[in-house]
């Protein structure tokens, strides 16, 4: 059941966010946190606050978008309820930012998965009003969209398209999650246009998606009960992994076999400015865990006699996961390959929290 106090679990936990509107001050937007990704912390909660807009004055949802959903095979707990003897609809998965509408006072507003204030949400508020502000949603829809805009522009080009393109809705209230056919109807009547659907098999999906080029994504696949899979291209995935941090992994493995301006190279321009960013991140960390092996060696080196006795004195001042480190240093067998090697094998440590 969705209440204040059962996401505010959630959130103690840093499962999910809870940002304030800037202007409205009993709003709140929700969102799952990249630590419910990497710990996979998917439940009722985590999978609903996806950019869920919640007035906690009267406990009214003001804005609903559809839950979280997975690429093929991601989680396959998600796909159990998956009816797969229907064909699914399938829409083209378009390379924006989504926009959630919600209404106040009568005005329309939009925001993106975790923010009421983020470029792309300002972006779909601009291109509302100077394209739709004539159009009225009606109250109990919150309006799903793609944000495509130049200065928004994640891997695909669209061309200088500045434009919001219907991709959902859902009753607020009731959770009702509209089908496509339901969609191109609102999409007439709105006067905005929407994603477009394909004829397709999940085989010829899946077959296809280690052919489409990067300036496409893949789709997105919808059965009757409302559960959605993404598949997308293949080059598309490794150009947007790389870009856009859902592969730190591998941009640390290049970091470590010193590729990263082989990296560089493969990239679109647009991206060099932020793989040379992390480059230069890691190298710090490099240094600075350097810095703190040595110490944690000639400290334990003063204050002993033996190899027995500087394990007792390094265990027991140095935490455990600098115990091989320094062990090499003490047998002189340490390099820096050694610890840029740690370094990738606890990449998740030193992306998100550096040398501790």
């Amino acid at each position: 059941m969705l209440t204040k106090d059962n996401y505010m679990i959630e959130v103690e936990k840093k499962f999910i966010t809870r940002r304030n509107h800037p202007s409205f001050s009993n709003l709140v937007i929700l969102n799952y946190t990249d630590k419910a990704t990497y710990e996979k912390r998917w439940n009722d909660m985590t999978l609903n606050c996806r950019g869920l807009i919640i007035d906690e004055i009267t406990g009214e949802i003001v804005a609903r978008p559809f839950p979280k959903f997975f690429n093929f095979g991601e989680f396959p707990e998600y796909e159990i309820d998956i009816p797969f003897e229907e064909t699914p609809e399938f829409t083209i998965k378009l390379d924006g930012s989504l926009g959630i509408s919600y209404k106040v006072n009568g005005k329309i507003y939009w925001a993106t998965r975790g923010s009421f204030e983020s470029d792309q949400a300002k972006a779909a508020q601009t291109i509302w009003n100077n394209k739709y502000s004539h159009v009225n949603i009606p109250n109990e829809i919150t309006l799903l969209v793609e944000i495509i805009d130049p200065v928004t522009k994640v891997v695909v080009d669209y061309s200088g398209l500045s434009d919001l393109i219907i991709i959902g809705a859902v009753n607020r209230f009731t959770g009702e999650d509209y089908s496509y056919s339901e969609l191109v109807q609102l999409s007439h009547s709105l006067g905005m246009n929407v994603t477009e659907q394909k004829l397709l098999t999940i085989e010829e999906a899946v077959n296809l998606k280690q052919t489409i080029d990067f300036n496409q994504e893949g789709w997105v696949l919808r059965w009757s009960n409302g559960k959605r899979i993404k598949i997308k291209g293949d080059q598309y995935m490794e150009i947007h992994k790389i870009a856009y941090g859902l592969s730190d992994k591998l941009k640390t493995e290049y970091w470590k076999d010193g590729k990263m301006n082989e990296l560089i190279v493969k990239m679109p321009e647009e991206f060099r400015t932020e793989i040379e960013q992390f480059n230069e991140d890691l190298n710090k960390q490099l240094n600075n865990l350097n810095y703190l092996v040595e110490e944690y060696l000639t400290t334990s080196k003063n204050n002993s006699q033996d190899r027995k006795s500087f394990a007792i004195h390094l265990t027991k001042n140095a935490p455990k996961e600098y115990f091989s480190l320094v062990f090499k240093g003490y047998d002189n067998k340490l390099s820096l390959d050694d610890i840029r090697e740690h370094i990738y094998r606890n990449y998740r440590d030193y992306v998100f929290n550096g040398v501790k």
